[in-house]
């Protein structure tokens, strides 16, 4: 229920606006995914990704220094 019979596993990398203070580090490793505005509010053009766009996913969530981004599985 809900998971690929094929092992498509599709992951999601959520922002805690809470936290973020819109330095960028995450737009400047992954541009076509993360924006950061000129107000500094940071958006995510596709929150959804797969095991092709996992690495620089990855850097972004890592690079962080607010710790504002994760990746969640499923």
């Amino acid at each position: 229920a809900g998971s690929s019979a094929s092992g498509d596993r599709r992951m999601k990398v959520v922002v805690d606006r809470g936290r973020c203070v819109g330095m960028g580090i995450c737009e400047s490793i992954d541009s076509t995914r993360f924006e950061v505005g000129h107000d500094g509010v940071m958006t995510i053009s596709s929150e959804r990704f797969d095991e092709a766009d996992r690495a620089a996913v990855e850097e972004a969530v890592a690079s962080c220094p607010a710790g504002s981004l994760r990746i969640i599985e499923g």
